[in-house]
């Protein structure tokens, strides 16, 4: 493809009615122009329920949910990719980050509900990326340690010497951490492209524009680093006054 391979990382935030003003009708069509202009070849986002990742696709033309593989439970939030249309999605999958996998729905490790990351290996050229989308516990620092371990044991089975590992999501932990340090050993070739290209430190959960004094950067990129990443940045867009989530958006332009 010309020019660079564009992704984004999105907690789009679930649908829920008692967030008023900032509720998902509300902020549907400004979360979707806004990814949309970004010309973006994957789209990871977290958090969504199946009829909200539906209008999204619906609101994407330009690109597909990448769904066929899985089989929804209703009440479930699942982090997932959407592909331009035009690239080759060459196989796609969930993993529940469990003691059982392969079991959608289960849960273990205390996660105060079933968390999961899904991937997709799409084909560009003669370059292979398995793209990842991943959203962990957000209350206990071991329980994300341990479902970082099954995601990392879980991609590891599926990745080939040939493909790049591009692994997005909303970790609920800041870079640095025991997250980072799980997929590092299993995946020594990631990096962290904020930290490689020197950005500095910053918020990326914002409750709707509300300031967060004790926050982090707890929605990453990490790409392989036989990719360069040309630039990467919190798209802060507030379209019509409304924010699209409660997450700034994750912009990484890949150069493949």
């Amino acid at each position: 493809m010309d020019g660079p391979f564009t992704v984004i990382s999105s907690n789009i935030r679930y649908d829920n009615p008692a967030d008023g003003p900032h509720a998902w009708p509300q902020r549907r069509a400004g979360l979707a122009g806004l990814l949309r202009a970004h010309g973006a070849a994957v789209i990871a986002t977290q958090e969504g329920r199946q009829l909200q990742l539906v209008e999204l696709d619906q609101a994407l033309p330009g690109h597909v949910l990448v769904e066929t593989h899985r089989e929804w439970i209703s009440e479930r939030m699942y982090p997932s990719l959407f592909v331009r249309r035009g690239l080759r999605v060459e196989g796609s999958g969930d993993v529940w980050l469990s003691s059982t996998p392969d079991i959608p729905g289960s849960v273990s490790f205390g996660s105060a509900f079933p968390r999961l990351c899904t991937w997709a290996r799409v084909r560009t050229g003669e370059t292979t990326l398995v793209c990842v989308s991943a959203h962990l516990d957000h209350l206990q620092r071991d329980t994300r340690h341990r479902q970082a371990e099954v995601m990392a044991q879980e991609l590891a089975k599926l990745l080939g010497p040939e493909d790049h590992l591009v692994l997005m999501g909303d970790f609920n932990e800041g870079a640095g951490g025991q997250v980072h340090a799980a997929l590092k050993a299993t995946f020594p070739q990631l990096i962290d492209p904020w930290i490689v290209n020197g950005c500095k430190e910053e918020v990326s959960h914002h409750r709707f524009g509300e300031h967060h004094e004790n926050g982090a950067r707890i929605d990453w990129i990490l790409t392989d680093m036989r990719l360069r990443a040309e630039e990467i940045f919190f798209d802060k867009s507030c379209p019509d006054g409304v924010w699209p989530s409660d997450h700034y958006p994750l912009v990484c332009r890949l150069s493949l």
